[in-house]
């Protein structure tokens, strides 16, 4: 049996810039299925805010097995899910991607007959494995998924290369319907007749299909190839641009224009960053480079783009002393550089960078590498505002004092950041590491967010293990009706404590529900206006279910002016009556009469067009009659 062992350290650790204040709220380490390199190889967040990764946990042999993790937004474990042969066969994870429903998909390769198979898994968001599958090429040769996306009916799109003859390799494109049925798979020459590989996929605005990778026009030279198909996997159109290339990202606007880059120009030890924007219908927009007066291989590692069409972009520029800088900038949507800021580290040594998000007000924020002698590899994290003025920098030192790497970094709601790497243990080689920062004053630990249901109410209960100017909660819920989650609505106010280093309890009780799904979390707010949200713990919905018995309520408030709500209690599906008598026994409304299901339900009663005085309301089933009194003042 393979075990995982792993740690959460929850840390309050203030460090100052000269701009602003960067808290690092936890750490959360974990050592793979061997104790030895484990590296991170996609991060993504779900709708609740938890933190879902995918990783290679690799032995001495360098076969891999796939950890994927979730943890939840308060650094707690929430499950971990191993798929491998132990130690024997290769299995790797390329990209990972979360569907509207909060299942993870991973796409990778594992050891074939021959060579790798393409490798597909779908776990649910509770991190049980629903379905795998794989593909040998038809060369029975190496084979491999790079990226995957999936659309809103939970529709699954596979982007890679297979080797469709002993020496000519294919983009490969194929979809998956949500139980796992391979519904076809298409295999997309470049029109060279040569090399062709699949690097980054994406859905469009449109629904179509946006794939970018590269194809070769002669032995040592190819190019960036720029690809769109309908959901059949139909092309639609196919656009070319000449020159050596590496690509390591893909976005799109909002109107469907494709953003890619990577690395171009005449050979792989001399490239430059390179940005390319085609439209929505394939035609060429702008293409930008960059790179410092130093010959190297200078790469974009990351971008992102903006609801402007704005695009950002980082990654290493090589410099004079034969060593690397963190370089990053921004393009408006016709391609003018902006801004562009390069970070060269404490002692002008090596600097990379490998990921980037930016958050709704245009801030940036990149993780990567930088050397310190006194420290050796460290991560570190940048902030730009939306100026690209740097706010402040993060270096982090793991445990061994060694290697350690920023690869992956995701911005939450409340402003908050993750970045997820790779940092060397004592003892335990390259652990999978997370790292949690605000860069303001927020900082309440939660450690436990729980609700009971008592009846048709839920008491919310929740701990904070620690407080920093914390003003308060609002507690906002959430209705699922018929597999459909509703909008979040305030329903309370619950006032913090301030600055406290006591674990303090706080309750809430949410009363006279009728039967259904709720969700429910925290939006913690400091005195600043900084905010962060907390999901209830797993499973992250409570039930409320069917009564035992037939019950009618007094209603509330009562007296009413106009308005009053009714709660009734039906054990079974029934037809029900709920009517309005004045003082005369004389009918003054109609508030129900129909069939309603079992469950806890109510009704409005609106006295606007009635006189103040005593009315009755009387409820009526098969075999259950109850009559009660309310006041109507106006």
């Amino acid at each position: 049996m393979k075990k995982i062992f792993y740690a959460v350290t929850l840390l309050q650790i203030l460090s100052l810039t000269a701009a602003s204040q960067v808290t690092k709220i936890w750490e959360a380490r974990m050592n793979g299925t061997y104790n030895g390199t484990d590296r991170i190889a996609s991060m993504q967040l779900d709708a609740n805010g938890n933190i879902i990764s995918s990783s290679n946990s690799y032995n001495s042999l360098f076969y891999p097995d796939i950890i994927t993790t979730k943890y939840n937004s308060a650094g707690i474990l929430v499950w971990s899910a191993v798929y491998g042969a132990p130690g024997t066969s290769y299995e790797g994870v390329y990209s990972m991607k979360i569907d509207i429903s909060g299942n993870v998909i991973i796409v990778g390769s594992k050891g074939g007959t021959f060579g790798t198979d393409i490798l597909v898994l779908k776990y649910n968001s509770s991190g049980i494995l629903q379905w795998s599958d794989s593909l040998n090429g038809p060369a029975n040769n190496n084979d491999l998924a790079i990226d995957v996306v999936a659309d809103d009916a939970g529709n699954i799109y596979v982007l890679g290369y297979s080797y469709v003859t002993s020496t000519n390799q294919d983009i490969v494109l194929m979809k998956y319907n949500a139980s796992g049925d391979k519904l076809w798979v298409k295999y997309i020459d470049g029109g060279f007749s040569l090399n062709d590989r699949g690097s980054k996929i994406s859905i469009a605005p449109n629904n179509s299909i946006a794939i970018s990778g590269y194809s070769y026009t002669s032995i040592s030279s190819f190019g960036v190839i720029v690809i769109s198909t309908d959901t059949s996997g139909s092309l639609l159109w196919q656009y070319y641009n000449a020159g050596y290339c590496n690509i390591t990202s893909m976005k799109l606007d909002n109107t469907g224009n494709i953003f890619v880059g990577g690395d171009k120009g005449s050979s792989v030890t001399a490239s430059d960053y390179f940005i390319l924007k085609v439209n929505s219908s394939g035609s060429f927009q702008w293409l930008n480079t960059y790179s410092t007066s130093v010959s190297g291989t200078e790469r974009i590692q990351s971008m992102e783009v903006d609801s402007s069409g704005s695009i950002f972009a980082t990654g290493y520029t090589y410099t004079a002393s034969a060593s690397f800088d963190i370089t990053t900038l921004k393009y408006n949507s016709s391609g003018i550089l902006q801004w562009l800021q390069s970070y060269n580290g404490v002692e002008n040594n090596f600097d990379q960078g490998q990921d980037m998000d930016i958050d709704e007000f245009g801030n940036v924020f990149v993780t990567g590498i930088s050397y310190e002698s006194s420290t050796s590899y460290d991560v570190l994290t940048l902030r730009y505002n939306s100026s690209g003025v740097q706010q402040w920098v993060e270096r982090y030192n793991g445990p061994a004092g060694t290697f350690d790497s920023g690869e992956k970094i995701k911005c939450l709601l409340d402003g908050s950041i993750v970045v997820g790497g790779r940092t060397t243990g004592i003892g335990t080689s390259e652990d999978i590491t997370h790292i949690k920062y605000s860069d303001g004053s927020l900082p309440v630990t939660l450690s436990e967010f729980t609700g009971v249901i008592n009846g048709r109410n839920i008491t919310l209960n929740w701990q904070t293990s620690g407080e920093i100017n914390n003003a308060g909660f609002d507690v906002q819920r959430q209705i699922i009706k018929e597999n459909v989650s509703g909008n979040w609505e305030n329903i309370a106010y619950v006032h913090g404590n301030g600055t406290t280093n006591q674990p303090v309890n706080y309750t809430f009780e949410d009363k006279n529900l009728n039967s259904g799904k709720y969700k429910y979390r925290l939006k913690q707010t400091d005195y600043n206006g900084n905010y962060e949200y907390f999901s209830l713990n797993d499973p992250g919905e409570i039930v409320i279910g069917n009564p035992g018995k037939y019950e009618l309520s007094q209603n509330y408030p009562n007296p009413s002016n106009p308005k009053t709500k009714i709660n009734f209690s039906v054990p079974f599906d029934s037809k029900i009556s709920i009517k309005v008598y004045d003082m005369l026994g004389r009918e003054a409304a109609v508030l129900l009469d129909g069939f309603v299901k079992a469950g806890y339900n109510s009704v409005e009663f609106d006295g606007s067009n009635l006189a103040s005085g005593v009315y009755f309301y009387k409820i009526e089933s098969v075999d259950f009659i109850e009559t009660k009194k309310m006041i109507l003042v106006k």
